[in-house]
């Protein structure tokens, strides 16, 4: 979203004679907002502006008449050949056995590092558990994914300390960019979680899915950036048959909402007056136009109010930007900025296999209550809490102070999101 935010600011983009979108394939809705509008910029105040794409693995000729028939540039670059073994028989549901069974499969039959693809962090904490006592005191086993602090994931990023092999178990955090130094070998569960919009309920979840064949490729790479090696794809030739050649762009399967209101900052009321390379589906656009008019961010008639704005300058989904905009004293402010923090990101609570997660809020807000005044995480998870401590107070304006007493209810607060 920086981007966005600076090309808003500055519709000129002044000082600025290049613009880069690299590893264009991974299609995320801020890459393709941030096109649109640098191109909007372009064909009205910057003729002059150059604008370069790029990715190892992309529909070149849809990026071209994009770009209003821009040439395309071919690098070939060094690649080392990987060979690719796959699964003799179709796999069963669970994919971190079928990973575990697969790095130990690799550990023995080949030298080097290994990298292996797992869909969550849930996924790679239950194959770390798993690989411990198979692998023993034989190899170093590390986790990286978005969640870990950067230290933890300098460990798995950086050289081999030790004489210990490496087994690291990564999301798709490692797909793009990242070169291992010693990885000779990729075990790829062919799994990956991706937030998918329900228009029915208005809600987004994560949902696990197969990976494209352009993202098997960009994993399999991993394996090749210093030398020869080898993919171990944990899925047979037949069942690659059916997989998408690409990623799906986000844009046409997520809430609307946050692009239709910067849109709005921008002045545009109609999508469809920008360049896209897939456009935003009417149906999720006209959804999110009626969420944010409900939410007296956009007019009647589809400009921005001046609510739509305050909310537009916080860095949240809309809903919970308006319950912080209109909250109505400083105490309210506080209490509304710890739910939205707690609201943000994965649940912190912690639950016993088989149990119902409770759904009151008020457990999360007393945990992050405990967790600062004592460092105490009581069934929540520590590192959640610290997220979700550190959201806070940036949405807070950054005041540590005690919170500030309040005659509101989350309750009632929640209810001006929701």
């Amino acid at each position: 979203g920086i981007l966005t935010r600076r090309i808003r600011g500055d519709p000129d983009l002044e000082g600025v004679g290049l613009l880069i979108f690299d590893e264009f394939h991974e299609r995320s809705l801020q890459a393709d907002l941030g096109l649109a509008l640098a191109l909007d910029a372009a064909a009205v105040l910057r003729p002059d502006l150059r604008i370069l794409v790029m990715s190892a693995t992309l529909d070149t000729q849809a990026v071209s008449c994009l770009l209003g028939g821009a040439p395309v540039i071919r690098c070939a670059g060094r690649a080392h050949p990987v060979e690719t073994i796959y699964a003799e028989s179709r796999g069963g549901r669970d994919p971190v056995e079928a990973v575990v069974a697969g790095v130990c499969r690799a550990f023995a039959e080949r030298s080097g590092d290994l990298l292996a693809f797992l869909p969550g962090g849930g996924e790679i904490r239950r194959a770390l558990a798993r690989l411990g006592p198979l692998l023993g005191d034989r190899a170093r086993l590390l986790p990286l994914h978005g969640e870990l602090p950067v230290s933890e994931q300098a460990l798995a990023l950086g050289p081999n300390p030790g004489p210990l092999r490496r087994v690291v178990l990564a999301t798709d955090i490692a797909e793009t960019s990242i070169t291992i130094d010693g990885v000779t070998t990729v075990i790829d569960s062919g799994l990956t979680r991706k937030p998918r919009f329900d228009p029915g309920s208005g809600l987004t979840r994560l949902v696990t899915e197969p990976i494209s064949r352009a993202s098997a490729d960009q994993r399999a790479g991993r394996a090749g950036r210093l030398g020869p090696g080898t993919c171990y794809r944990l899925w047979t030739r037949e069942q690659e048959v059916g997989r998408p050649e690409h990623r799906p762009a986000e844009i046409l399967q997520s809430d609307l909402a946050p692009l239709v209101l910067e849109l709005a900052m921008w002045g545009t009321r109609d999508p469809t007056t920008l360049a896209w390379l897939d456009p935003p589906p009417s149906g999720t656009s006209s959804q999110a136009v009626r969420l944010l008019q409900d939410l007296d961010a956009l007019g009647s008639g589809g400009t921005i109010t001046g609510l739509g704005r305050r909310m537009a300058e916080l860095p949240i989904q809309p809903r919970l930007a308006r319950m912080l905009a209109t909250a109505p004293d400083d105490g309210s402010r506080r209490l509304t900025a710890d739910m939205a923090a707690l609201l943000s990101d994965r649940d912190p609570w912690k639950t016993e296999p088989g149990l119902p997660r409770p759904a009151d809020l008020g457990l999360r807000l007393h945990a992050l209550e405990r967790f600062r005044a004592s460092g105490q995480a009581q069934g929540a998870e520590r590192r959640r809490l610290a997220a979700a401590d550190r959201l806070s107070r940036k949405l807070f304006r950054g005041k540590v102070a005690p919170a500030e007493p309040t005659t509101q209810e989350p309750g009632a607060l929640l209810a001006l999101a929701y």
